[in-house]
């Protein structure tokens, strides 16, 4: 019989090619679940990060309509307009009050890397307090019909304040940025290094197979001198 015509040889390959296949499957399992998770991770800490830049969106919109309203210096003289008018001061305040505090939730249950930005969060606090209570007292001396003390009070005190504000705020929205570009350049490179581990870890697997392959092979070849060497896949005559 032929090298290759020997039951015992045939059975060890076909056992060979078993174990190549299944741990080939192993290992394609095992890379797909892990690029599914690494894609689960990132979906959720897109969708969070999303959803804290919307917040400081909306921090800063409420922020720059109370300076504006201040800024532009026309005070209602009608009653109802002068309570309409503190009405929407006082619905700018409440959309930025409830939008810090969602952020606030949102920094707290994020990863650890968010500490820095809960840091700059907490420090708009006084700043935030500082400039609202400026603003007030523009909006009450304008509601007086002292427009002349008003406008002074708003251009020495309360515009610097203003500025700080917002300035933080731009800097908390920047450090929201490039959090988010980081988090996704991070996620890239887990993936292509998945990828990789998995493409090493299978041209590993198929070495191994042939080199097992080989040798079953080689162990089965009649000795030299034995007489003519016989061509694979044939019988002898």
């Amino acid at each position: 019989m032929g090298r290759f015509n020997d039951a015992r040889v045939r059975a060890r390959l076909g056992r060979c090619l078993a174990v190549v296949l299944l741990l080939l499957a192993g290992l394609a399992a095992w890379g797909l679940q892990g690029l599914r998770e690494q894609q689960a991770r990132w979906t959720a800490l897109s969708r969070a990060q999303q959803q804290e830049a919307g917040h400081v969106a909306a921090m800063r919109r409420a922020a720059q309509d109370l300076a504006g309203v201040a800024r532009d210096g026309r005070w209602p003289a009608e009653p109802g307009a002068v309570s309409e008018w503190q009405g929407h001061l006082v619905a700018a305040r409440t959309a930025y009050d409830a939008h810090e505090a969602r952020l606030a939730y949102l920094l707290r249950q994020a990863s650890p890397d968010a500490a820095h930005r809960a840091e700059l969060l907490a420090s708009l606090q006084p700043r935030k307090a500082l400039a609202d209570r400026l603003l007030a007292r523009v909006v009450e001396l304008g509601v007086a019909r002292q427009p002349d003390e008003a406008r002074q009070l708003m251009r020495t005190v309360a515009q610097p304040a203003l500025a700080a504000w917002l300035d933080a705020l731009t800097h908390l929205a920047d450090r929201q940025e490039q959090a988010g570009l980081s988090a996704a350049r991070q996620w890239r490179a887990e993936r292509s290094r998945t990828r990789l581990q998995v493409l090493l870890m299978g041209l590993a697997v198929l070495g191994s197979g042939l080199a097992v392959a080989l040798r079953l092979v080689r162990s089965a070849a009649p000795p030299a001198g034995d007489g003519a060497p016989e061509w694979p896949f044939h019988s002898s005559a």
